[in-house]
C-alpha cells in the first residue's frame, strides 16, 4: 500500500487519520473527493476520550538582530483578537479555550474544537521526525509479519527513547 495520505487521496483507502492541517492538502490532492470529517474513534465509549495534539510553536532565534521586536510580534499575533482573525481565514482549530465555543458553531471546525480539551501530547523528545518514523516502522514490521506486536512495541520504545 502507498503511504496513508496518498492511499486516501487516490481512493485506495476509505479513511485517513489526520489533523486539521491535512484538510487543505487533501483538497488540493483530490479536489473531487467527497470528504467527511469525524472524531477519532475511541476504544471505549465509557472512558474519557483520548485525542492526540499536533501544534506548531512560534519562536525567536537567539541570533535574531531584533529579538525584542520579534517577541513583541509573537505576543501581538497570539492575542485572542488576532488569533481569531487568523483562524477564521485559515480554517484551523484554536488552541485558546476562549475560542472553542465559537469554533463549535462552525460545521468544518466543530470536530477539532470538540477534541481540543481532550488532546494530549505523546512525545516530549528532541526529534519528532525520528519518533514518527519509529512508529511507522513498527506498523510496517507488524503488517509484514516480521515481528509480533509485543516485539515491535519493545523495539519501538527503544527507538523512541533514543530520541530523548
Amino acid at each position: 500500500m502507498p503511504e496513508s495520505l496518498n492511499a486516501f487521496t487516490s481512493g485506495k483507502s476509505a479513511m485517513f487519520f489526520g489533523y486539521a492541517y491535512h484538510r487543505p492538502l487533501i483538497r488540493s490532492l483530490a479536489p473531487g473527493l467527497d470528504l467527511g470529517i469525524a472524531k477519532l474513534p475511541q476504544i471505549s465509549a465509557s472512558s474519557k476520550p483520548v485525542n492526540f495534539a499536533n501544534y506548531w510553536l512560534e519562536t525567536v532565534a537567539k541570533q535574531s538582530p531584533h529579538p525584542n521586536e520579534a517577541w513583541a510580534f509573537v505576543q501581538f499575533a497570539a492575542t485572542a483578537d488576532n488569533v481569531k482573525s487568523f483562524l477564521k481565514r485559515t480554517q484551523k482549530p484554536t488552541a485558546l479555550r476562549a475560542l472553542i465555543a465559537e469554533q463549535r458553531q462552525d460545521d468544518i471546525l466543530i470536530t477539532w474544537a470538540d477534541q481540543t480539551l481532550t488532546a494530549q501530547s505523546w512525545y516530549r523528545g528532541q526529534n519528532p521526525s525520528a519518533a514518527e518514523e519509529a512508529v511507522r516502522t513498527m506498523i510496517d514490521q507488524v503488517v509484514k509479519g516480521e515481528y509480533t506486536s509485543e516485539q515491535v512495541i519493545k523495539l519501538g520504545v527503544e527507538k523512541v527513547n533514543e530520541t530523548f
